[in-house]
């Protein structure tokens, strides 16, 4: 479920910044360069979330406990 999260905050990211309609949709028409930084942080935590769930997902089938106990103290 975080891995779709993370995806979706990534894609939505990816969306505001390539598309000016949908950055004013969502902020408004204000200025280019605060906007583009909101996208920016979407697209980083987005990929850190995908990054940490894929990280949960290999721990969980190699069964290794200690990639398991880092992944679940970043939870």
């Amino acid at each position: 479920m975080r891995q779709l999260t993370g995806g979706s905050l990534f894609s939505l990211g990816v969306w505001i910044r390539c598309d000016n309609d949908a950055r004013n949709q969502f902020f408004g028409p204000n200025d280019l360069l605060a906007d583009q930084s909101e996208a920016y942080v979407l697209i980083t935590v987005g990929a850190v979330v995908m990054f940490i769930s894929f990280l949960a997902c290999i721990g969980a089938l190699l069964e290794n406990q200690c990639m398991l106990a880092v992944v679940y103290t970043q939870s």
